[in-house]
């Protein structure tokens, strides 16, 4: 399976997109480059992009109120 796990997350990301883009998912990722790496430890770059994350959410949240 590790082997192969590049590709099933790549069928994994396409597939989100199609749900996307058909309107049946919404979607909160970062809409700009992430500038921490997976072993990041940097305080203050995480942080930033914690807030980021809250700011994305939050404006996600608003779409999706009724």
């Amino acid at each position: 399976a590790i082997e192969h796990r590049h590709v099933r997350y790549n069928e994994t990301l396409a597939f989100v997109e199609a749900l996307e883009r058909e309107g049946r998912a919404i979607v909160v990722r970062p809409d700009g480059a992430v500038l921490v790496d997976r072993f990041g430890k940097d305080a203050a770059r995480l942080r930033t992009l914690h807030a980021a994350g809250m700011r994305d959410a939050e404006r996600a949240l608003r779409d999706v109120r009724w």
